[in-house]
C-alpha cells in the first residue's frame, strides 16, 4: 500500500482498486471462475477470501501486499464438491503459469487453504491462516450439515440473504468511523450472491467430511511447511480451542493473537496485522 492510498477514504480506495483490477475468467468443468491477478513480486501469494466468496472483498489486503508479491485471488463459484474447488484453483494457477505459491486464507478461505494442502502439498510453501479454525468437524457439526442444507434449499433466497446480513452486522467489529462503509459494502456483496452460493459453503463441507478430508482427533498433517495462525482474541467464530487444535495438527506453527478485532482483525488493526503477515512471509 502506497502513501497516496493512506490519504484516501475507504470508498475512494475501493473505487481506485476497481479501476486498476479487473477479473480474469477461466472455465473449469461446468463452472466459470473469476479471479484477480496482480502485483509484480517474484513470489506468488494465493489469497483466499472468506465467506463473502468474492475476491474483491479482500481489496485492503491485496493493496497492502501487491507491491511485494504477485497476488492471485479467486472468487468461488457455487461448486458442490471438494474436487471442483481444488481443481478450479489449481487450473487458475496453471493458467497463470505458477508452479508454487504461499497461501493466505481468511475465515472460510483458511479452511479452503487446508484442503489445498491435503490435495497438492508440494505446490504450496508457507500458509497464513487468518481468523479461521482447523479443518475439523465435531459430531454436532456433522449431524447438523444435512438439515441445514435441506433448510436452505427450501427457504426463499431473500430470507437467507437477510439472515446473513443480520448475522454479519452482529458479529463483525469495525472502527466506528468505518462502520457505515463496511456494512454498506458487505451488503452490496451479499446482494451479488444467490442461493447456490449460500448452499455451496455447506455442500463442500459435507463433501469434505464424507471423503474424510477433515482431521480426526489426534490426527496430524503430513505437510511440514510453516504456518502463521493470526486472529483476534475476541473473534466470535474462532475459539481458543480452535487455535490449540491448529497447533496440534501442524508441525511448524507460529501464533499471533491480537487483543481485539473481531472476526476480521485486519479491519480493526491493519498496521499490526499486515506487518506480522509480511514479516512471516519474508523470513525463512
Amino acid at each position: 500500500m502506497n502513501a497516496t492510498q493512506n490519504n484516501l477514504s475507504l470508498a475512494e480506495r475501493l473505487a481506485q482498486f476497481r479501476s486498476q483490477h479487473y477479473a480474469k475468467r477461466i472455465r473449469v468443468g461446468e463452472m466459470e471462475w473469476e479471479y484477480i491477478s496482480c502485483g509484480g513480486g517474484s513470489k506468488t501469494l494465493l489469497l483466499l477470501t472468506g465467506g463473502m466468496r468474492i475476491a474483491e472483498a479482500a481489496f485492503i489486503l491485496i493493496q497492502a501486499l501487491e507491491e511485494e508479491y504477485r497476488v492471485i485471488a479467486p472468487s468461488y463459484p457455487p461448486v458442490k464438491m471438494v474436487a471442483e474447488l481444488t481443481d478450479g484453483i489449481a487450473a487458475i494457477l496453471d493458467a497463470e503459469k505458477i508452479q508454487s505459491a504461499y497461501i493466505f486464507g481468511e475465515s472460510y478461505g483458511g479452511w479452503i487453504g487446508q484442503l489445498l494442502l491435503r490435495h497438492d502439498p508440494k505446490r504450496f510453501g508457507k500458509m497464513v491462516i487468518a481468523s479461521s479454525g482447523p479443518l475439523t468437524a465435531s459430531k454436532k457439526e456433522k449431524t447438523l450439515l444435512g438439515p441445514v442444507i435441506a433448510l436452505l434449499k427450501i427457504l426463499p433466497e431473500g430470507w437467507i440473504r437477510a439472515m446473513l446480513k443480520k448475522s454479519f452486522k452482529a458479529d463483525m467489529s469495525f472502527p466506528e468511523s468505518e462502520q457505515s462503509f463496511w456494512l454498506a459494502y458487505a451488503f452490496e456483496l451479499f446482494d451479488r450472491l444467490g442461493k447456490a452460493d449460500f448452499l455451496s459453503h455447506f455442500q463442500v463441507a459435507q463433501d469434505a467430511i464424507r471423503k474424510r478430508f477433515d482431521f480426526g482427533i489426534g490426527e496430524k498433517s503430513a505437510w511440514k511447511g510453516q504456518i502463521l495462525v493470526i486472529g483476534a482474541a475476541d473473534d466470535p467464530a474462532v475459539s481458543e480451542e480452535d487455535r490449540r487444535r491448529l497447533m496440534e495438527i501442524y508441525t511448524h506453527v507460529r501464533a499471533m493473537t491480537l487483543k481485539e478485532g473481531g472476526h476480521i482483525a485486519i479491519l480493526s488493526q491493519p498496521a499490526e496485522f499486515v506487518a506480522t503477515v509480511k514479516e512471516f512471509l519474508t523470513n525463512d
